[in-house]
């Protein structure tokens, strides 16, 4: 929840809020937002292309204002949109994309958990530690080990998509 991460930050001394921080941005959406209506249809195509954009090219650089300012609208309108498009605060988005890029990392055999932590925007390895079982229930070393006993191989499907006749 943003005001609480902020309550949090603030009891901490001295504690300045940048104006594009996520969770300032994902508070002032919530506050200033109409009654919610129910997202109907598709996403605005500026937003889709964005959030495609993002997935695809997302680094630890990436904040709200530079994902805004990539798509054209203001950071809070961004983050308004992303909520109501996908049930998600644009915060929460930019720490999903971090956390899934830094296992992606740590699964692979030549960096360690700490390079990745430390490549996708992490302080330092207990902090991805740390968000990684919160997410999973794991610690990346954990879950790297699961990872590698597993055998995968490519399934071809035929003509029918590989659903059962």
């Amino acid at each position: 929840m943003p005001f609480l991460r902020l309550i949090g930050r603030a009891a901490q001394q001295p504690c300045t809020v940048a104006p594009d921080d996520a969770d300032f941005l994902d508070l002032l959406a919530a506050f200033t937002a109409r009654p919610a209506r129910q997202a109907r249809g598709h996403p605005p195509a500026w937003l889709d292309r964005t959030i495609r954009d993002l997935a695809v090219s997302w680094t630890s650089q990436h904040g709200v204002g530079d994902v805004a300012r990539h798509a054209g609208v203001h950071p809070v309108y961004l983050a308004r949109c992303v909520r109501r498009w996908y049930g998600i605060s644009v915060g929460n988005m930019l720490r999903e994309l971090r956390l899934r890029t830094a296992v992606a990392h740590s699964i692979d055999g030549d960096h360690s958990v700490s390079h990745a932590a430390h490549a996708a925007g992490y302080a330092d390895e207990s902090h991805f530690n740390r968000a990684m079982h919160a997410a999973t229930g794991l610690t990346p070393g954990r879950y790297r080990a699961l990872v590698r006993t597993l055998e995968f191989t490519v399934r071809r499907h035929g003509p029918t998509g590989g659903l059962p006749r």
